[in-house]
């Protein structure tokens, strides 16, 4: 299943740690034939053989045109202010047009594709559960994404959450922690890195659960 990575940081020159690692990760463990798009406001990204910087205005029947070629897309992002980054959110309204992407009448080109996310909090996960501090968990707050997949006839699949190990109040403190402490920061790259290719070996398994948008999100 040739797999097709769309990285959504806002700001890929930023150097930001977890998303780092999961670049990383994502080269090292892509199926023969997948992907890899780098949205960049910026045009600063890095890119290698297999890779695209992705930048705006967004080619839009280019981009269409090689996303029909993939069985499965796999969002890559930072959990930003409960739910994608600008610039992603953005590829996504712009690029699943009406009648390509939607539309009893349309092309419907994404049916029967899968749509798996790989997003990544600095907080950790009892911040993101029901009676937490947020109340609600991160998959409720990705419902919009849920209801993207139905209307275009895309299978949803089980997110992976990748969750930093702090609370909300204790960010700061893992900042320092990681320009200050190796040790720390060798952990911290092993668990990310582990998460991530665990997801990875999954979806090529293809052993992640489908989530139907009439399934509710247990709290």
């Amino acid at each position: 299943m040739t797999q097709l990575f769309i990285f959504g940081h806002p700001d890929l020159a930023s150097d930001s740690f977890m998303s780092t690692e999961l670049l990383a990760t994502v080269r090292d463990h892509k199926p023969p034939g997948s992907s890899i798009w780098l949205l960049d406001e910026r045009k600063q990204g890095h890119q290698r053989d297999g890779e695209r910087i992705i930048s705006y205005p967004f080619d839009i029947p280019r981009i269409q045109q090689e996303m029909e070629q993939h069985a499965a897309i796999v969002l890559v992002f930072p959990y930003h202010w409960y739910a994608m980054p600008h610039l992603l959110k953005r590829f996504v309204d712009e690029v699943l047009t009406y009648e390509w992407s939607y539309a009893a009448s349309g092309k419907m080109a994404l049916r029967g594709k899968k749509l798996f996310v790989l997003t990544t909090l600095g907080a950790g996960e009892a911040d993101h559960e029901r009676g937490g501090f947020n109340h609600y968990s991160v998959l409720e707050s990705l419902l919009p994404l849920r209801m993207t997949a139905n209307i275009t006839a895309m299978d949803f699949m089980q997110p992976c959450v990748i969750y930093g190990n702090s609370t909300l109040w204790g960010i700061l403190w893992d900042k320092i922690q990681l320009e200050d402490n190796e040790a720390f920061l060798a952990e911290q790259r092993g668990r990310i890195r582990a998460a991530a290719k665990q997801y990875l070996d999954a979806i090529a398994a293809n052993s992640v659960r489908t989530i139907p948008l009439q399934e509710d999100v247990k709290p």
